[in-house]
């Protein structure tokens, strides 16, 4: 569904800029 693509495209976003704290 589109709110399960827009999750995971939140949680790559979440995951890529957790990365570049690190």
């Amino acid at each position: 569904s589109v709110f399960r693509l827009r999750l995971l495209d939140a949680l790559a976003k979440y995951n890529k800029g957790y990365s570049l704290l690190d």
